[in-house]
């Protein structure tokens, strides 16, 4: 897929390369070690996986508003096949995706932008905060690049986005859909119940002010977080990711929590879909990954019954057709079941997959980094290449 087309291309990227390694070494002599990360980061991302930012300004959706998105978007044009990667709201995309990314980067031509409010740059002036208008953005970040078709993978709120999108926005545009450990299946009213027997409020405990309460959240969010977490490093932390835009986030979140996905009653995606969940989150329990994969799962087994009665009525009185039409149209009538029959066959195939990762917390995709991306991996590629349902052993 070919990116938009970028001026100077090279020598902006040259420039870019040599002033974050000027600044990677002023913040490690100040010991600022989450901003030296955060630089780091963006080093790896332009020279090691050939991806580049891209501030994109969006279609106002209320006809005034203005919104930007930044997407961190392939350099150049391949025929990887494209993903787009929503992140959560532990931080913006090049830290949520750090450890995947590099092994994704090698199969698919990755999109992966910062939601609306999050990052430096990703911002609007609309009062909207819903899991709607993220979905809009993202839809139309993508569509403004030129993909027209991508698969998409989200991670906590990332993963109500992309669901959001594959039944709504972007329907059309989605091919297969990763969910991880999203409580889209939990309605608003049991999602505030579960909010309320936390000793912190949702704002307090997802965007820390102090060091103390940042130690909190990753010991949360994380099955084996890290043995040290001195408060300089936390502190550094918060201002980089906590501080701009609080606000606007704290303003999502109540959004979530009153309106989850933006549905009632949530919809079956027509898409093939993975489902991934830790078995120590203890932020969305994985009762709730079993609930979504049951519902998604037993809604389209319905669906395609539905259609499978609706087909036989038909072929029933076009059976009695055939006594006056002759035989032509038996044999046309013959080749429209065997059709249809295939095609519910692929239907009635495993439309929603659950897998679960031992040992590993809400941030599964930073404690089971490898797993989490042969999973995704298997899922978008080879499963696709082979037939629904079929499970492919990784190396």
């Amino acid at each position: 897929m070919k990116p938009p087309p970028h001026p100077h291309g090279g020598a902006s990227t040259l420039f870019a390369l040599l002033s974050l390694s000027l600044l990677l070494l002023r913040l490690l002599l100040r010991l600022r070690l989450a901003a030296f990360r955060d630089a780091a980061l963006s080093l790896n991302l332009l020279a090691r996986l050939r991806l580049r930012p891209v501030l994109l300004r969006l279609p106002p959706p209320d006809g005034a508003a203005a919104t930007t998105l930044r997407v961190w978007c392939p350099s150049t044009p391949s025929t990887k096949p494209p993903l787009l990667l929503l992140h959560g709201f532990g931080g913006d995309a090049k830290w949520t995706w750090a450890r995947n990314l590099p092994r994704l980067c090698r199969h698919f031509h990755v999109y992966a932008p910062d939601l609306v409010f999050f990052g430096a740059h990703s911002r609007s002036s609309s009062p909207l905060r819903s899991v709607p208008f993220q979905a809009r953005c993202a839809a139309d970040a993508m569509r403004l690049l030129g993909v027209r078709r991508y698969d998409v993978a989200g991670i906590s709120y990332g993963g109500f986005v992309a669901y959001r999108m594959a039944a709504a926005e972007a329907r059309d545009a989605v091919g297969r859909v990763v969910v991880m450990t999203s409580g889209v299946a939990a309605a608003p009213g049991e999602m505030r119940e579960m909010a309320a027997r936390e000793d912190r409020t949702v704002e307090e405990a997802l965007l820390p002010k102090t060091a103390e309460g940042l130690r909190f959240l990753v010991r949360r969010s994380m099955h084996r977080p890290p043995p040290w977490m001195p408060d300089f490093v936390l502190d550094d932390f918060i201002q980089l990711m906590c501080v701009d835009q609080r606000k606007e986030r704290a303003e999502l979140l109540q959004e979530l929590l009153k309106n989850g996905a933006g549905f009632d009653p949530l919809p079956v995606l027509t898409q093939e879909t993975l489902i991934i969940w830790g078995d120590k989150d203890q932020v969305f329990p994985v009762d709730l990954g079993h609930r979504l994969h049951r519902y998604n799962k037993l809604n389209k087994q319905r669906a395609a019954l539905r259609s499978t009665l609706s087909f036989l009525i038909t072929v029933y009185f076009d059976l009695l057709s055939t006594i006056m039409n002759g035989q032509s149209t038996c044999r046309h009538l013959l080749k429209k079941t065997v059709c249809f029959v295939m095609a519910e066959r692929r239907h009635l195939g495993e439309k929603s997959r659950l897998e679960i990762v031992k040992d590993a917390g809400h941030a599964l995709q930073l404690e089971g980094a490898d797993r989490v991306s042969k999973f995704i991996k298997s899922f978008l590629l080879d499963e696709r290449r082979i037939g629904p349902g079929v499970s492919v052993a990784q190396k």
